[in-house]
């Protein structure tokens, strides 16, 4: 498919390629620099050891290519596609992905990071199929790094938008499209701090020990309208009932609320909980399918 009208030519010519294919080739600790290659397919090439420098390439297509222990340094990779390529302990530096695409592959999210595009639009776009990619084969790690940055470009973009931030938000953009970001970017924030968009357990686990802690502050401070608290124990007392509010298990003192609003915050500790416990499953399942 990406053969086709494609002339076979040399890598190592040292001149531009237009329309131009190579295949089964070898770079292997070679230097290829001041290059331009536009629209040529790069199949079972191996850039092993290989120094990429100042070369530039448009809508080149990737296939099967080898770059362990490559250097690539300030090249530009434009809508281009990587497919099926293998990049263990490349060095990238100073270069550019914009709108390129990668399938069933994805360099170690440290290294291309750095390299990703400052705009916030075309750094979702890419993050979000590198974060796809890397969780198909496995690069854990790699996708839980790609997501946090897509999450953060994600919002910022919801931000251009609300706030027609450049000519282009506010030509693509209309007052409902503004709206409907406002809503995005606070779920997205009420999404992190519940749980980390499902990526961090700590933040499950410090909003369930809220809840649990929460009828205990509220005693403290003067919201104090609870039947049978024992006046000996009454701290226990309330700690305990914040437990069996949050947590669905059997009641462990026969604490109740008496007035309206701590009635309130029980209902609202009781509700969240579950949903904080359905999330900590949900992340649970989620750690044990990618072991």
């Amino acid at each position: 498919m990406y053969e086709a009208g494609r002339t076979p030519a040399n890598l190592f010519n040292g001149s531009d390629h237009k329309d131009s294919i190579f295949a089964n080739q070898k770079a292997d600790q070679k230097t290829l620099s001041d290059i331009n290659f536009q629209h040529c397919t790069f199949s079972n090439i191996s850039f092993l050891k290989a120094t990429l420098s100042n070369i530039t390439f448009i809508n080149c297509v990737f296939f099967n290519c080898y770059f362990r222990r490559a250097n690539v340094q300030s090249c530009r990779f434009i809508g281009c596609r990587f497919i099926e390529c293998k990049f263990p302990n490349i060095d990238i530096h100073l270069s550019d992905f914009r709108f390129s695409i990668f399938t069933s592959c994805a360099p170690e999210a440290l290294e291309l990071i750095p390299n990703l595009p400052s705009q916030a639009s075309l750094r979702m776009d890419i993050t979000k199929n590198l974060y796809i990619e890397s969780d198909g084969i496995g690069q854990w790690d790699d996708a839980r790094k790609y997501y946090a940055i897509l999450v953060a470009a994600r919002e910022q973009n919801y931000l251009d938008i609300i706030l027609s931030n450049s000519s282009y938000y506010k030509t693509h953009y209309d007052y409902i499209d503004r709206i409907k970001s406002v809503f995005y970017y606070i779920a997205s924030k009420i999404s992190g701090q519940s749980w980390g968009h499902g990526e961090n357990s700590k933040r499950i686990l410090r909003n369930i020990s809220f809840l649990i802690f929460l009828p205990l502050f509220l005693f403290v401070f003067g919201f104090d309208e609870y039947s049978h608290v024992s006046t000996a124990s009454k701290y226990w007392d309330l700690f305990f009932y914040g437990a069996q509010t949050a947590l669905p298990i059997k009641a462990i003192v026969p604490v109740t609320p008496a007035g309206l609003f701590e009635k309130a915050v029980s209902a609202f500790c009781s509700i969240l909980g579950l949903i904080f416990l359905a999330l900590l499953a949900s992340y649970i399942f989620r750690s044990i399918r990618k072991r």
